[in-house]
């Protein structure tokens, strides 16, 4: 009885800080990708101040809705995948919202090329990626 109580205790010892770095890692990665969202959000509404409002609820959308679910996902490939496809959705909701405000084609394909860039960035392997794996 004693050697299971002491096997259960360094298994939930193990378990324990294994949630716990999966909530430090969360924290850090949603840091980065909000921050890269933000810089993002900024540096096009600089170049195109029609947008700003649009380009707000963009914000607002992966940093409420993607981030959320996609966070403490363990497996970095299946988050930064979830991740990528949710702020293509967000895209998509962004050009739409450009275009219904009045918006040309030019605008939104501006605003999207920036935004693409800080997501690349993002999404990178390297030291200015929010790789939290290595």
């Amino acid at each position: 009885m004693a050697i299971s109580l002491v096997s259960a205790n360094v298994i939930y010892r193990r378990e324990a800080a294994f949630r716990t770095y999966i909530e430090k890692r969360g924290e850090a990665y949603t840091h980065c990708v909000t921050n890269h969202v933000k810089n993002g959000i900024n540096e096009a509404a600089l170049a195109y101040p029609n947008a700003k409002e649009a380009l707000d609820l963009g914000a607002n959308t992966v940093i409420q809705d993607c981030l959320p679910r996609y966070t403490d996902l363990v497996n970095h490939d299946e988050r930064r995948k979830g991740m990528v496809i949710c702020v293509m959705s967000a895209y998509l909701k962004l050009s739409k919202t450009m275009a219904e405000a009045g918006s040309s084609q030019e605008e939104i394909d501006g605003v999207l090329a920036i935004l693409s860039e800080h997501q690349s960035a993002a999404m990178d392997l390297d030291e200015r990626g929010c790789n939290d794996d290595s």
